[in-house]
């Protein structure tokens, strides 16, 4: 009896089963549903997301290249407008007429330095490799220093203390992108208010620490720790992609640097690159050259031709014993220079030159042989004549 009630037990226990167990498996159905449904709405969003990144990225690399080949063409037209007025002011003029076009050739300077700094914000850091010299900060910012004015508020002021500080191992294009970002990011933070931002350099060591400090709002604790998170901005959608910090931190840490955020909220932000100093062998160095030319046009171009040989040409007359290839015209100074030297330079003279500079072992280059002559000129001397710095 008990054994027919245990199997009569079993076999309803068995047919009730499956409707008690019917609510929990659509509960179960229903709770995966549910969870499919919640991370196809998660990855379509981050699939949003990506595209809408990705199109930011493409339309900053379009701007990219508009602003260098933009920035080429206004230097390339600078330069012709420069020659010219050069070439015009060499003249007999009248007073008014020559201080109206000083002042034209002072636009067109300014003009030329600021496509000279689109080029620099075009270059992709990543593949620009600094000089061996490094680059050296007070020419770097004469350079740049016109487009990050432009690119804060009129009524933020900018300063720069970038003197006594050797040249640090960082191209001029990476410096300038890093810099130009932590600049717009503090002339936003101010947001129409009056206020300053400084650019600084110390050495400290074997590096040199580059500031960029302003007296803005600050940071809270929760923005500084994502502040140098690819695409995480605090501003309105549409005026900041969110890539500034990371792209600054990606430059220098590309160069074998580090960077330092230090903020408070009210008492502003300070932002700290850590850059090598350059440190190149003797060899790296360009060789020192001299250029005795009156004549802009023929100057510029005889300047271009010795940077274009690895030679770093100085307006002058050589000094004692440099050893220097040194390009000149033909003058009584000039030629009293190289007898004093006595066969311690290497002169390539241009133009029509008196027999004493061959009997001094100079190259002359005639008006006959042209511009080409002194190319060919300046070649011959930087590999027949040894680099000074090897004797």
């Amino acid at each position: 009896m008990g054994r027919a009630l245990s199997d009569k037990t079993f076999v309803q226990s068995a047919l009730d089963a499956p409707d008690r167990g019917a609510q929990p498996s659509v509960r179960r159905s229903e709770s995966r549903g549910d969870r499919s449904d919640r991370l196809l709405r998660e990855r379509t969003r981050q699939v949003e997301q990506l595209t809408d990144r990705l199109r930011q990225v493409e339309r900053l690399s379009a701007m990219g290249s508009m602003a260098a080949g933009l920035g080429h063409d206004m230097s390339n037209i600078a330069l012709a407008i420069r020659l010219q007025l050069d070439a015009v002011c060499a003249g007999d003029l009248p007073e008014d007429v020559r201080c109206e076009l000083e002042s034209m050739a002072s636009w067109i300077d300014h003009l030329a330095q600021l496509g000279s700094g689109l080029r620099l914000l075009a270059a992709d850091p990543t593949r620009q490799r600094p000089a061996p010299e490094g680059t050296a900060l007070p020419k770097w910012w004469t350079r740049a220093e016109p487009l990050l004015r432009r690119s804060i508020p009129a009524e933020v002021a900018l300063e720069a203390d970038l003197d006594d500080v050797r040249p640090v191992a960082v191209s001029p294009a990476g410096l300038s992108q890093a810099v130009l970002n932590l600049v717009v990011n503090a002339g936003q933070a101010l947001d129409g208010a009056r206020g300053r931002i400084v650019v600084s350099a110390v050495e400290d060591g074997s590096d040199v620490v580059l500031s960029v400090r302003d007296d803005g709002p600050g940071m809270d604790a929760p923005t500084l720790a994502r502040a140098t998170d690819p695409f995480f901005t605090t501003k309105r959608r549409g005026s900041s992609t969110g890539l500034g910090l990371s792209l600054v931190r990606g430059v220098v840490e590309h160069a074998g640097g580090r960077m330092r955020i230090d903020s408070t909220p009210g008492a502003g932000t300070c932002i700290d690159l850590t850059f090598p100093i350059a440190t190149p062998s003797e060899k790296d160095v360009p060789r020192l050259a001299y250029v005795s030319i009156s004549d802009p046009r023929m100057r510029a171009y005889a300047r271009a031709l010795l940077i274009a040989f690895g030679f770093a040409p100085t307006d002058g007359l050589p000094s004692e014993a440099d050893g220097a290839l040194w390009v000149t015209v033909d003058g009584e100074e000039e030629l009293a220079a190289c007898e004093r030297l006595g066969g311690r330079t290497a002169p390539v003279v241009i133009g029509p030159a008196s027999p004493k500079w061959a009997e001094l072992g100079a190259t002359i280059v005639s008006e006959a042989d042209g511009l080409g002559g002194l190319r060919d000129a300046i070649s011959r001397e930087s590999t027949v004549r040894p680099d000074p710095r090897s004797t």
